[in-house]
């Protein structure tokens, strides 16, 4: 396996690592739909390539990678076409605000 490969591969599996412990901390149900491919909510993340779209919509949400995903979770943006309000992640979870 190229060096290439190998830093994608660690590069991916410490995105799915920080995603999974934030997710554990919080008291959020994390669904692996594959090997790359992870859920919360109704939003997907794909930790290879950081991108993340949330269900309903045609388009990947602006940001990259786990941190932009957190962010994009917390700060309670709109999770797809089937919620009727946007209620701040700060306030359902203040565990983490």
């Amino acid at each position: 396996m190229s060096s290439h490969w190998n830093a994608k591969a660690i590069r991916t599996a410490e995105a799915k690592q920080t995603i999974e412990e934030w997710a554990k901390a919080n008291g959020l149900h994390i669904e692996h739909c594959g090997d790359n491919h992870l859920k919360i909510f109704d939003i997907n993340f794909y930790p290879s390539t950081g991108t993340f779209i949330v269900d309903g919509r045609l388009e990947k949400e602006p940001g990259k990678g786990p941190s932009d995903f957190i962010k994009f979770v917390e700060l309670g943006a709109q999770f797809g076409s089937r919620r009727r309000s946007v209620i701040p992640f700060s306030v359902t979870h203040p565990k983490i605000a």
